[in-house]
């Protein structure tokens, strides 16, 4: 019996050795794109930025990184010309919808995501003709 016990359990752990191999190779070729698009698109601009952080050490390291970053950034769209005034545009024509929405006295709730739902501890009952 006791060398059953044992085989079972030397089945059992070899088994178990064999699937985490299997999913370590799995998670390896599912990060695979991650990896790529770090290494040749942010990693590039990021490390010689985390450096400077480093080498300075300002006092607001989250500010310098941000403004050392915009100033860094190679393929970024912010220094464009046209850029920011299509920016200042869509954030015009949103204050106008937001405008006409409050003379309307229209409500509209934000999207929030999922996890910051609220749930309504008193249910609202629909009746299916009343929108009728």
């Amino acid at each position: 019996m006791q060398e059953e016990h044992e085989d079972k359990m030397e089945y059992w752990s070899e088994l178990y050795i064999l699937m985490q191999e299997e999913e370590e190779a799995a998670l390896a070729a599912a990060s695979e794109p991650m990896r790529n698009y770090l290494i040749n698109h942010i990693f590039p601009t990021l490390t010689p930025a985390l450096l400077e952080v480093a080498k300075l050490r300002p006092d607001d390291p989250i500010d310098f990184l941000a403004e050392y970053l915009f100033k860094l950034n190679p393929s970024g769209k912010m220094l464009e010309p046209g850029y920011n005034l299509q920016a200042e545009k869509l954030l015009g024509k949103i204050k106008i919808l937001d405008d006409a929405l409050k003379d309307l006295d229209i409500n509209i709730d934000p999207l929030l995501p999922p996890e910051a739902a609220v749930d309504d501890p008193k249910p609202k009952n629909i009746n299916s003709m009343s929108a009728l």
